[in-house]
């Protein structure tokens, strides 16, 4: 019987410019902490709830309505994942400080706007 290993991903702080890097160059990623406040965080989560509560039916706190075809049923990856991009959440998230001065450690220079272009939402196994 296989064994399932928890895996500790490395963790870069905000601002070590060399240790994201470093990261990116050993292990294909850069996880870095700290991108952003407390109330940014909150800020984000707020308008999460908000898009996923016009753009779906998803109430927070309400696993009743995270259902099949509210998360976009057959389509997969066209419902949610799909409308998520351009929300207001996600161009909140793109442009945050932190997030701007990771992707400035990545590419050395400051003069661009954070690009990536999706958010993984996924319901609880129980749904």
């Amino acid at each position: 019987m296989a064994v399932a290993v928890e895996v500790q991903p490395h963790v870069v702080q905000r601002g070590d410019h060399a240790g994201i890097r470093a990261s990116l160059e050993e292990h294909g990623y850069a996880l870095v902490r700290n991108c952003a406040t407390e109330s940014e965080l909150q800020r984000a989560r707020a308008l999460l709830w908000q898009h996923l509560d016009a753009a779906h039916g998803w109430k927070e706190g309400c696993p009743e309505t995270w259902t099949h075809d509210a998360y976009g049923g057959n389509r997969g990856l066209a419902g949610i994942m799909t409308s998520t991009r351009h929300s207001d959440c996600f161009w909140f998230v793109r442009t945050l400080p932190g997030v701007l001065d990771s992707f400035a450690a990545v590419y050395g220079t400051t003069d661009l706007v954070a690009a990536y272009d999706n958010m993984a939402i996924n319901r609880p196994a129980s749904c």
